[in-house]
């Protein structure tokens, strides 16, 4: 209603009345004498019209004096009541945010601007001088900044103040850190914004360490790689080259390493037959190409190749279960050369053999051979050495079978125990006919890698090599990876799912509920006024009191697959796949009982003396022309509702009725 016009000014109306009246009594006498002459006459009715339309003229200025005055009146109302709900909505916002005039001073902050530190507030008065503010931040000793010098420091914060180039990072005393953009207003004046970016810094400051980790971690495992005796190379899912060890390098002078990473198998082969390599491919390069990737991956055994340097190689190809390609070559120009003396002198069969025993003495892996009636003929000491606890030479001349046995009871085989025959079968089955290699882990933790082959003259060649330390560095670069995971999916305060794990659920559960037409809900909860909370107890307190909350809240739900997650701030979530509305709300209760229960004391609460939740619960059934984050507004809009009807209580969201 507005407001009722001010009461009329008797004087001014008075005067108005008295001014009119005389006018008009005047002019009425003038014209009534007889006495008067024509001149005096005239001269008095000019005089009684003038006083008569002075009158009228000061009458209606009075008037309109009235009007504007209760105008002006009525607008001063409304800009007072503007500026309170102004100052009110700015109190909700979670950031500091000033306005600063023309003359760099104050004339608009929310609550949040005035603390120079969380729990830590200053008086300012509107009118204020941005530089006064910054003197009493400085003074307060809570800006780390500023403490040795804090003269120095308020020069160059004005000076950054008169020319904001963008955001900067300030630290505040116990850890804290604050993010500063200043934006200046088109007509004159600036706009300053405090936001408390702390949980960001220490988490990039982990995910900085997580990564260093995992840098030293791969170092580690890239010199373990180099220092094999053998060429070895990985190749992704996809048949790019990953990785790539020094012997490999040196192996392949014509494609270097760093320009070699990323290529396919098929590129890398291209570009050797650019350089003549293989010779045998001469002549015939796209056939010897298509052959050698219809193999790929399906090679019956290793395969020996003449390199163009004159170094035969022992080449070993296979499939990891991720689908990745190791392939391993192994310089055997000795072996081959030996082989070449023996056919050359076949007749001398001892001195072959001689030859032989000295080219599979000389290798860096452990050679055994059987014949065709698998018994053991011949094993270097490389194999004794990798197995200290069996005697070869008591075993020359024994079956496969009986050394197989032999190696189970003395428990040298752990993954074999309570299924020894079943594993002896298995063994015998796959002797010389594995078109894969064997990796066996040891009782003493060692982890093997074997081959077999079969010759064509029915002997039976095994191959074993250590491979315990490539193992071990890949084992730990998995962790470390899995580590990094977990931290980029876990609140760093509460140690439950973070913001990023509940989004990426999610998604996931709202196409996978969509495909099959089930209810997913999510619970929001908020802890009511913990603002005062963390003012009454301070900031430690009100961290453990999180942390209290977000184990009430994980022990609520009961599948694996239900989330439970810190949304930010003070505010959790729930994601409840395949609930329904009626269980969502069941969890829902069982939240706020839970709390109930614990009776955390909270003697600022303006609710209740102990800390209460407020809870919106939303369940739909994912739509194709909607996305998740309808859900998320559902079950908002319903907290939404709880928190300002009175906290302390539950709302759910009820979907608008259609028609």
């Amino acid at each position: 209603m507005p407001p009722a016009p001010p009461p009329e000014d008797p004087v001014a109306l008075l005067v108005a009345t008295l001014g009119g009246a005389g006018g008009l009594g005047l002019l009425a006498w003038v014209l009534a004498s007889r006495s008067l002459d024509t001149p005096a006459r005239a001269a008095l009715i000019a005089a009684g019209l003038a006083l008569t339309a002075g009158a009228a003229l000061h009458w209606r200025l009075a008037r309109r004096a009235r009007r504007l005055q209760a105008q002006a009146a009525a607008e001063h109302q409304a800009a007072q009541s503007a500026r309170t709900q102004l100052s009110a909505m700015l109190d909700i916002l979670p950031d500091g945010l000033a306005i600063y005039d023309a003359d760099d001073r104050l004339v608009l902050c929310n609550a949040r601007y005035r603390e120079v530190a969380p729990g830590a507030s200053m008086h300012l008065e509107y009118g204020t001088r941005f530089e006064d503010v910054l003197r009493r931040a400085a003074g307060s000793g809570h800006i780390v900044d500023a403490q040795p010098d804090p003269e120095a420091w308020l020069a160059g914060r004005m000076a950054r103040h008169r020319s904001p180039a963008g955001p900067e990072v300030q630290e505040v005393r116990g850890d804290r850190w604050m993010r500063l953009t200043e934006r200046a207003l088109d007509g004159a004046g600036v706009v300053v914004l405090r936001a408390d970016i702390t949980s960001v810094v220490h988490k990039e400051r982990a995910l900085k360490q997580a990564l260093q980790d995992a840098e030293r971690a791969e170092r580690s495992l890239r010199e373990a790689v180099d220092a094999m005796p053998a060429g070895l190379e990985i190749y992704d899912e996809q048949d790019r080259l990953v990785l790539c060890n020094a012997h490999m390098a040196r192996l392949r002078p014509h494609l270097p390493v760093q320009a070699s990473l990323g290529k396919t198998y098929e590129e890398l082969l291209r570009e050797g037959l650019r350089h003549g390599i293989p010779e045998e491919a001469r002549g015939q390069e796209e056939l010897w190409l298509a052959h050698e990737l219809a193999i790929r991956g399906h090679r019956p055994g290793p395969e020996v190749r003449h390199d163009p340097g004159g170094a035969w190689m022992h080449m070993h190809e296979s499939r990891t279960p991720s689908g990745m390609t190791v392939c391993v070559r192994l310089d055997i120009s000795d072996l081959i050369e030996q082989r070449q003396k023996a056919d050359a002198a076949r007749q001398e069969s001892q001195r072959t053999r001689q030859l032989l025993e000295r080219a599979v003495e000389a290798l860096p892996v452990s050679i055994e051979i059987f014949d065709e009636q698998d018994r053991l003929v011949l094993y270097n000491q490389q194999l004794s050495r990798m197995y200290p606890h069996m005697n070869y030479a008591d075993h020359l001349g024994s079956k496969f079978a009986d050394i197989l046995r032999h190696s189970l009871d003395r428990g040298l085989i752990p993954s074999a125990r309570g299924r020894e025959e079943a594993w002896i079968a298995e063994r015998l089955s796959e002797h010389g006919s594995r078109t894969s290699t064997l990796v066996q882990r040891l009782a003493d933790g060692r982890w093997i890698n074997i081959y077999e082959t079969r010759t064509p003259e029915n002997y039976v060649v095994a191959v074993r090599l250590d491979i315990t330390d490539l193992i071990e560095q890949r084992q730990a670069l998995e962790t470390a990876n899995e580590k990094l995971a977990l931290l980029s999916t876990t609140d760093g305060v509460t140690n439950i799912g973070n913001r990023r794990r509940f989004d990426d659920r999610l998604g996931t559960e709202w196409l996978r509920c969509g495909r099959h037409q089930s209810p997913l809900a999510v619970v929001l909860i908020d802890i009511d006024h913990f603002k005062l909370y963390n003012d009454h107890y301070g900031h430690l307190a009100g961290d453990a009191c999180l942390r209290r909350v977000a184990q009430l809240l994980q022990g609520t739900i009961r599948r694996a697959d239900e989330v439970a997650a810190r949304y930010g701030g003070e505010e959790f979530a729930l994601l409840l796949p395949d609930a329904p509305l009626a269980d969502a709300i069941v969890v829902a209760q069982r939240c706020m009982d839970a709390l109930r229960d614990a009776a955390l004391p909270h003697p600022r609460s303006p609710t209740a003396p102990v800390l209460t939740l407020s809870v919106g619960v939303a369940s739909l059934v994912p739509r194709t022309d909607a996305g998740p984050d309808t859900l998320v507004h559902a079950a908002d809009a319903a907290l939404y509702r709880a928190k300002y009807g009175g906290r302390n209580r539950m709302e759910v969201f009820a979907p608008p009725s259609e028609g």
